[in-house]
């Protein structure tokens, strides 16, 4: 993460800005190549970038995305909305995690990895996004925080056939 970034993200947080509000700014400013050359664009006067962010954006991010054309560092939108959303997930104690899969879970099974993840990391909510893999064969994977859980047919085929090459 850039130090550009982290010091957008530390405002936005200050300024209680919601965090779908700069993730959707975000999106809608990477889903069109003409609209982010717009933006970028230093021979396009600045009224002319305002008037476009006003009538494309959400109220709540104007005045941010005007800042951010001002500086010359509107092309740090989507770094600055995935710090943000980390940011603010670190702050109010929300974890992010992902289950690598090769069919989604029941919203039972989905509720006990919550459940484990609030206890094993002391969150109070867990994000959790589903990823299909279909080479697992079986099982899932469950990563967080740079760590992770292989409770997959494949891992454990792969750790039999360790053991059996070591004896």
């Amino acid at each position: 993460m850039t130090q550009t970034a982290m010091k957008y993200t530390k405002v936005l947080w200050e300024l209680s800005i919601p965090v779908e509000d700069v993730k959707g700014a975000a999106r809608l400013y990477e889903s069109s190549e003409e609209l982010s050359q717009v933006l970028i664009h230093p021979e396009i006067p600045a009224q002319k970038k305002y008037a476009v962010i006003d009538r494309l954006f959400t109220p709540s991010v104007q005045s941010f995305l005007k800042v951010l054309c001002r500086q010359g560092e509107i092309s740090y939108l989507p770094e600055i909305a995935q710090a943000y959303e980390a940011y603010a997930h670190e702050h109010k104690n929300v974890l992010d995690a992902q289950i690598v899969c090769v069919n989604p879970p029941d919203e039972k099974q989905m509720e006990g990895f919550r459940d484990f993840l609030k206890k094993q990391y002391q969150a109070e909510e867990v994000n959790l996004t589903i990823v299909r893999e279909p080479s697992l064969i079986g099982g899932f994977l469950l990563r967080v925080q740079g760590e992770e859980y292989d409770y997959s047919l494949r891992g454990r085929l792969n750790r039999m056939a360790q053991t059996l090459y070591t004896k």
